[in-house]
């Protein structure tokens, strides 16, 4: 039998853990939040069949899908905790803190396979079959479809495999810009790496802190980080440092699960894609991963993020234009997340089970209120009270439930209420705080946007990278100022290996 992590400590442990009236009631409250109405079996097709494609203006948050996906890319870069029974007490190498380690692995020695076999400073990434306008990169694989990559979850489905594919691009593409700065080749062999990597892991910190947060957390807490990352108070912590806590990963942690549509249209040539299967489809009718990309299928950022003028000018010399069909209906071309609510799309009742598993687990919902249930988490308005938060929502109900309810009860759905937003962003900015190598310890890390000077450096900007110019790319890096705080870190590694401040394995 599966032993409980004990990386996971509770922020509270005295709490009485939440318990349904019964199995069957937990089931129903995965339909409900489906919006199942209890339909099963012969009732559930025809339910996922009529759920529209494209949700109505009213369900739309402001939101742009593409940080959906990014929350899911971070989720799994500070998180992974096995659940099942093959997880037999090995310790795991990876990390609490937004070090990118789900990307880098133990590094190029220790997990080759990651890296490009004719240069490893480079993640490997294998060129799909695309050309002209849909060329597009692609995780390597095995020969059965398995992504060679630290963290099978980040090929759970295309768009965050797409990520994935594109955080690794922004690496090699600085690993190019870094070799053209004299400063940064002169502290050992592994040099270049190391400020490519450590230069890639903060622009991502900074991502994560000053464009993804802001847009989803409460706006109190949204003024309170604006002063700064070190200067931000982790209140759920008390006066302990802050650690990976199971009401993160079991509950707070999964709120992006009701953001998700049940379509979306990668780009302007390929049709809209259901995002989870019905049955036994062919790989390449819906967006479930772990299978080689097709030809056609890239994230057209354009329609997943929305883009500076520069920004949209580089997509539409890398791309093309967009085709005038996506404009004959007068729509965004930029899709949408769901409001937050306690409703998940219907198409998220047909996620894939694994041989032997109950097939009530189909439903994703179930899957989290299961999860919250085995990790013992108290109920949202127990924990509420205990750390002595304001919370708008029902007693007695899961964590997930009362985190998503706030949303839709304080903000309309468009980001999460001061409870959730302190489950969330006091974890994700205490891994920060946390690591010494971080961008909370670097004030003088600023960065500025690639594609524009005076303008932003945003999630657009990091998914954009891979495509720059070393040579720009390199100018960039010290007109930005960049190169005094990499050097100052690459002197500390080669001057000692104290854990707090080690350098990334090579």
């Amino acid at each position: 039998m599966h032993a409980p992590s004990t990386r996971l400590r509770p922020l509270v442990c005295e709490l009485t853990p939440w318990r349904p009236a019964s199995e069957a009631s937990l089931q129903e409250l995965a339909r409900k939040m489906h919006g199942l109405d209890g339909g099963v079996g012969a009732d559930l097709r025809s339910l996922i069949e009529h759920e529209p494609a494209e949700l109505a203006d009213h369900e739309l948050s402001s939101l742009p899908a593409g940080y959906v996906y990014f929350a899911q890319f971070v989720a799994h870069d500070v998180s992974l905790q096995p659940v099942d029974g093959f997880d037999c007490g090995r310790p795991s190498p990876r990390t609490f803190e937004l070090d990118l380690d789900s990307l880098y692995g133990a590094g190029p020695l220790a997990h080759p396979h990651l890296y490009d076999r004719g240069d490893p400073r480079r993640i490997a990434l294998v060129r799909g079959a695309g050309e002209g306008v849909y060329v597009q990169f692609d995780l390597t694989r095995t020969a059965s479809g398995l992504a060679c990559i630290e963290d099978a979850r980040n090929d759970q489905n295309v768009l965050v495999s797409q990520t994935h594919v594109a955080v690794a691009r922004a690496h090699n593409a600085l690993v190019g810009a870094c070799e053209r700065v004299p400063e940064l080749t002169r502290h050992g062999p592994h040099s270049v790496f190391q400020a490519a990597r450590l230069l890639t892991t903060w622009l991502y910190q900074w991502v994560v802190a000053a464009d993804w947060l802001p847009r989803i957390l409460d706006t109190a807490l949204v003024q309170r980080l604006e002063k700064g990352v070190a200067a931000y108070a982790t209140r759920i912590f008390g006066k302990d440092p802050a650690r990976l806590t199971p009401e993160f990963c079991f509950a707070a942690g999964r709120f992006g699960h009701a953001l998700v549509r049940p379509k979306y249209r990668l780009n302007a040539w390929v049709p809209p894609q259901p995002i989870v299967p019905w049955g036994e489809q062919p790989p390449h009718a819906h967006l479930m991963a772990q299978h080689a990309l097709h030809r056609d299928w890239f994230l057209d950022l354009r329609m997943f993020l929305e883009l500076s003028a520069a920004q949209a000018a580089r997509v539409e010399q890398l791309r093309g234009p967009l085709i005038e069909a996506l404009a004959v209906d007068k729509s965004d071309q930029v899709q949408r997340a769901r409001r937050l609510k306690p409703r998940f799309t219907r198409r998220m009742a047909l996620m894939p089970v694994p041989p032997g598993a109950s097939s009530d687990l189909r439903l994703m919902a179930l899957r989290s209120l299961v999860a919250g249930v085995a990790a013992g988490l108290p109920s949202g308005s127990d924990l509420a009270k205990k750390l002595d938060l304001p919370h708008e929502f029902e007693s007695d109900q899961p964590l997930l439930v009362s985190v998503l309810q706030e949303a839709e009860q304080v903000h309309k759905g468009e980001r999460l209420g001061e409870f959730g937003s302190r489950l969330v962003g006091d974890t994700l900015i205490g891994a920060l705080q946390i690591d010494r190598a971080s961008i909370a310890h670097n004030a003088d890390f600023k960065p500025s946007s690639f594609s524009a000077q005076g303008e932003p450096f945003d999630l657009a900007e990091l998914l954009l990278l891979g495509d720059g110019d070393p040579t720009a790319l390199a100018a960039w890096v010290e007109r930005c100022g960049f190169t005094a705080p990499l050097v100052r870190q690459l002197s500390a590694w080669s001057a000692s290996t104290r854990k707090e401040s080690r350098p990334p394995s090579v």
